[in-house]
């Protein structure tokens, strides 16, 4: 499956239950429909979802919710976009020290990927299950290991066999 529709989640996730106390993400990307498809899916599973056109608006809402009872808990992010590319947003993050794990969602792998923590990249097209298996695994791993790992690249699902789990 390559597309990001909904459809039942896979048994390891049940919709509305792989959130635990709703966990707020900021997901970051240019494009409308994009934002919109994976905002959809995130709270489909049970996700608060703030969304930024742009790196410079993301890293604006960070700052806002850095002192707050209402941090993010995750960045989700494009790469290429104007005024502020995704390696330069999770750049900021890392710059402040702020405990915010990053995703980075591409269409190619981000050439200079390993000046940053990336938590994971996921590499367009990818299916709702794969996006939501990811966001569960960085969550639940979160404050267990330490941010300099190396970033573990997931193939696009169109790569895989149907009946792979991740």
């Amino acid at each position: 499956m390559s597309s990001l529709g909904a459809g039942s989640p896979p048994d390891s996730l049940d919709a509305g239950q792989s959130a635990p106390n709703r966990q707020r993400i900021l997901l970051v990307d240019d494009d409308q429909l994009m934002r919109e498809l994976l905002s959809g899916v995130l709270e489909w599973f049970g996700y608060r979802v703030d969304t930024a056109e742009d790196g410079a608006a993301a890293w604006e809402k960070i700052k806002a919710a850095r002192d707050t009872a209402e941090q993010y808990t995750l960045l989700i992010t494009d790469n290429v976009m104007p005024k502020l590319s995704g390696i330069g947003l999770a750049e900021k993050v890392r710059d402040a020290n702020l405990p915010l794990p990053v995703i980075m969602v591409c269409g190619n792998p981000p050439e200079n990927a390993t000046k940053v923590p990336l938590a994971a990249v996921l590499l367009k097209p990818f299916s709702g299950e794969v996006l939501a298996q990811t966001v569960k695994d960085v969550l639940e791993r979160k404050g267990r290991e330490p941010e300099t790992r190396p970033v573990p690249f997931l193939l696009p699902v169109r790569d895989l066999p149907r009946d792979t789990k991740l």
